[in-house]
């Protein structure tokens, strides 16, 4: 009856957001941001709440280069599922590349007080620590996040730099030796890796 056609058309939709939200996402991966855009305004226009298309648009703003939006998307994103390590170490990252260490730094250690194995939150954390003149916590935060995603070239890459940026001439070269030969990158200088993580 009434009940069974009404959860069909429930199923029905619930698939159809999935696949929109997929397939923003794929667009955003791509570096297609005004396309992920429309997807991502598309879904909130039916449901504002949503916490997954708001974190998302965030990122796509931020990378278009509307950092000011895309911050305020994330924080709406977080306001609306507070306990989301993924979107709080996006939001750490997007902090960072707009210069906002303090608040990025706070996002960050929240992150890993819910996730402490998050390779990616203390390498991000390694960053805001080195920008902030704090070198030995730095290189704590890289030997986290190196322990923990050992094949992961972007936190080799910035523990390099950062033991260059500090006079470890001997440790940078051979951390750049060793990205050189694995993926062709000629020169060790902080790197964003993986960002826009799928929750």
């Amino acid at each position: 009856g009434a009940y069974s056609s009404a959860g069909a058309l429930a199923q029905q939709l619930s698939q159809q957001l999935a696949q929109t939200l997929s397939s923003a996402f794929g667009l955003l991966q791509a570096g297609q941001l005004a396309q992920a855009e429309r997807l991502y305004r598309q879904v909130l226009a039916g449901d504002p709440d949503n916490a997954q298309a708001m974190h998302y648009l965030g990122m796509c703003l931020s990378q278009a280069g509307r950092p000011d939006e895309g911050i305020a998307a994330l924080r709406r994103s977080l306001a609306l599922a507070p306990s989301n390590d993924v979107f709080r170490v996006n939001m750490g990252m997007v902090l960072i590349q707009s210069n906002q260490l303090g608040e990025a730094e706070a996002s960050l250690r929240r992150a890993l007080s819910e996730r402490p194995d998050s390779a990616a939150a203390h390498n991000y954390l390694g960053l805001v620590l080195l920008r902030t003149g704090r070198y030995p916590e730095a290189v704590t935060a890289f030997e986290r996040a190196l322990a923990l995603n050992p094949q992961d070239d972007t936190i080799r890459n910035n523990f390099g730099y950062a033991r260059l940026d500090h006079g470890e001439v001997e440790a940078a070269l051979s951390f750049a030796a060793y990205l050189r030969e694995k993926t062709g990158w000629d020169a060790v200088a902080p790197k964003f890796g993986e960002e826009a993580v799928l929750a």
